[in-house]
Formats: C-alpha cells, structure tokens, sequence
C-alpha cells in the first residue's frame, strides 16, 4: 500500500512538472520583466488577446495593446503563429425596411474629428473592433464615450469601455478609458457599448455628437 502511494505521488509530481515545463512564458504565464523595442518595460506582463494587428497584454499598471513587431526577437515565432488573418474591410449595408441582426456594420463616422477618422472591422455580441488613424500631427487621446453605435431598432448605444478579447471573444481584460496613438499612427480597438435592445444588433458605430 506504501509502495502504491509512493508511485502515485511520483506520477503526479511528474505530471505537475511537466505542465509546469510546458507553459510558456508570456504566452501562458505572466514574466516579471517585458522590454518591448521601443524601451518600454512592462512588468509581470502576460499576452490576454490576439488581433490582427496588435496584442492585448495584461501587466502590473494595468493592460493595453502591443503591435506585434515591439515584442523581442524571442516571441517573434510564437506570435506569428498566434496572429489571426487579417479580416476583409467590411460590406456596406444594404437598405431595408426590415432590420436584420445579421446584416453587415457599415461606419458611417469616418468624417474627421479629434484629428482622427475610423472604420469599423467587426461587430460580435462582446464587442466593437475598429481602427483608428490619426492623421494630425499630435497625440490623439480616444476615450470609449466619444462613439455611439446605433442600433436595428434605432436605439443609440454609447461606447462604455475599451476591452480585450480573447480568441474565443470573450472579454478577458478592461482596457484603461484613455487610449493614446501617436500621430500618424493607426489602432485596433474594441469597444464595448451598452447593452442591444432585445434581439436587435448594431447596425452602425458613429462619433458622439
């Protein structure tokens, strides 16, 4: 009976230092200390989210995204194989009198404001994926309160939060309210907005008025 326990306990301490060997730093567990190639350190950072462009990476401060060439020399494999395709740019929508929840998001806010215009990517139950450029030539500040989307049943829905989804879509981190993108530059967010009226989807995202 010893002898048997005695195996037992060897087999699920192997077992255990196996998984322990197979996780993989930053992908699976958090590492103390991130130095992306731009300087910036993150500490005990851990890959939450991936999307076409960059990856959502939750760390001690808080969370945000990460485009993928920053990341060192190191992950640079394990991030392309990660990297979801990139997505076709989206159909307008066709005129009905009928709402229908499966019909394609167009953005109808791409007119410049902030210094900044946008297109919408995708649209799932969890959350909101656009792009923003910034064309000016000054840091753009972009706060979840300043789009709209509206709804089939013609409801406005104000943005509430900037968030990160995991490859299953579901929210796995808040992002912090104030995103910042440099001049120039162009981000992927996703927005969650408040809650769809009963069985009705979002049919556009806009800046708030």
């Amino acid at each position: 009976m010893n002898t048997m326990r005695l195996w037992f306990a060897v087999l699920g301490a192997g077992l255990l230092m196996a998984g322990t060997l197979m996780a993989a730093p930053l992908f699976d567990e958090a590492v103390p200390m991130l130095t992306l190639k731009d300087g910036t350190v993150l500490r005990d950072a851990q890959i939450k989210g991936y999307l076409t462009k960059v990856v959502m990476v939750k760390y001690r401060e808080g969370a945000r995204t990460v485009p993928y060439g920053l990341f060192p020399d190191e992950y640079q494999a394990k991030l392309v194989a990660r990297r979801p395709a990139a997505l076709s740019a989206p159909k307008p929508a066709k005129p009905s009198t009928i709402a229908s929840k499966k019909d394609t998001p167009v953005n109808q806010g791409a007119d410049l404001r902030f210094g900044c215009n946008f297109s919408v990517v995708t649209v799932t139950d969890a959350a909101v994926t656009i792009e923003i450029h910034n064309e000016s030539n000054v840091e753009a500040k972009m706060f979840p309160e300043m789009f709209v989307a509206r709804a089939y049943s013609g409801e406005m829905l104000p943005g509430t939060q900037w968030v990160g989804l995991d490859n299953e879509g579901r929210v796995s981190v808040i992002l912090k309210r104030q995103q910042l993108i440099a001049p120039g530059d162009v981000a992927t967010l996703q927005l969650m907005v408040a809650p769809t009226p009963h069985e009705s989807g979002i049919q556009t995202v806009q800046w708030k008025d």
